[in-house]
């Protein structure tokens, strides 16, 4: 009996005593429970922020590339088409679809076109494979408009102005003004021109142009009318090639002067061919890809096949009058639309 009591006794002292021990295990636990919780959490934080900083970043390249590729269909380059080849996870191409983003049709393989681009490696949010990029240019034929798509935001097609395998239709319409003392006797009622023109490269081109004017002429109480058509070969250089495109240029200009006279005492008709030079300027404003408007000045001048005169000037000997007057130099101001074709 004593030793059943003795036993009963230390049992009860042996239990009080780990209590303790018991409660400062559980209490450890919870603290490192704790702590892992934590560590987790932060570490979720983070990589939310990587991803957050990530798209940020991929939003900021794309608006960048685009506002590039705009600028160059403005001024009309032929971008190099980019191809671009990557491989996402089916997790990842769901979570593409279901976000507002650049999100290529799902497929093993997905090939982006971007025109524009600069060599580099590109990926869309989510890629787990990048490849370097691969940079072809090719000719393209006629003008083509970049699109985009507007499901996936992702430009589809690229623009070529300057490849040499496009012309230009120019139709004018103005008014001529011969300079000097002939100034004050012919008046041009209207002249319209027609230009075709062909780029060589980004700012220079050549073109062929064409026009007619009907003028009338008075000198001596003596009044009528006269034709001028001409042709004429110009070089062209551009000064600029965005909105604003500037030019300069020179050519050479054949002028057909028709219904002219020898004067009241000798009203007999002619005509006469001229061969001038011309010195051009102007400017076009860019309204759409393939319309452009603007104003044409050009300053012509006798060169050869100049018709004979005693003198220059209003004043010349009776017959020649107006020998003198296909003689002197003119002006043209016209207004034009440049239309690709």
């Amino acid at each position: 009996m004593l030793r059943i009591i003795c036993a009963c006794i230390f049992a009860v002292g042996l239990f009080a005593g780990a209590t303790p021990a018991i409660a400062n295990v559980e209490q450890a636990a919870d603290r490192n429970l704790n702590e892992v919780e934590w560590n987790a959490e932060a570490e979720a934080e983070s990589i939310s922020e990587e991803i957050e900083e990530e798209e940020a970043n991929r939003r900021v390249a794309l608006r960048t590339s685009k506002r590039q590729n705009r600028n160059k269909v403005r001024r009309g380059y032929a971008p190099p088409t980019v191809n671009v080849t990557v491989t996402p996870s089916p997790e990842e191409e769901m979570e593409e679809l279901e976000e507002d983003s650049i999100s290529p049709t799902i497929e093993n393989h997905n090939t982006i076109n971007l025109g524009g681009l600069n060599p580099a490696q590109v990926a869309y949010p989510g890629a787990r494979e990048v490849v370097p990029v691969e940079v072809t240019s090719r000719p393209l034929e006629g003008s083509q408009l970049a699109q985009v798509d507007s499901s996936t935001q992702v430009l589809t097609a690229s623009e070529t102005m300057s490849d040499g395998s496009e012309l230009y239709l120019i139709p004018m319409v103005g008014t001529t003004a011969f300079v000097g003392r002939w100034n004050d006797h012919i008046k041009n009622n209207y002249t319209f021109g027609l230009i075709v023109e062909k780029p060589l490269s980004e700012r220079l081109s050549i073109e062929v142009e064409g026009s007619y004017g009907k003028s009338y002429i008075t000198y001596s109480n003596f009044l009528h009318s006269f034709n001028q058509f001409t042709v004429a070969g110009n070089g062209k250089y551009y000064l600029g090639t965005g909105m604003l495109q500037p030019y300069v240029g020179a050519g050479i200009v054949g002028t057909y002067f028709q219904n002219m006279t020898g004067g009241p005492l000798a009203p007999y008709n002619y005509n006469h061919w001229l061969g001038s030079g011309q010195l051009i300027a102007g400017g076009d404003v860019v309204v759409t890809k393939d319309v452009s408007v603007g104003v044409r000045g050009a300053y012509v001048r006798p060169l050869f096949n100049k018709p004979g005169t005693l003198h220059n000037g209003v004043f010349s000997a009776p017959g020649f009058e107006e020998s003198a007057a296909i003689n002197s130099s003119y002006v043209k101001l016209m207004g034009a639309v440049k239309v690709a074709l």
